[in-house]
């Protein structure tokens, strides 16, 4: 989990963040159940 202060920076950490998981670590993120969402 990752937390964030509103919707807009959490949709730039999930792009940041998938593009270091499958750049760098050669892994594929599931599009489909990474979501963001509100707690």
């Amino acid at each position: 989990m990752i937390f964030c202060k509103s919707k807009r920076a959490a949709m730039r950490v999930k792009e940041s963040i998938t593009k270091f998981i499958e750049g760098k670590l050669y892994l594929k993120v599931n599009k489909e159940k990474t979501v963001v969402s509100y707690v």
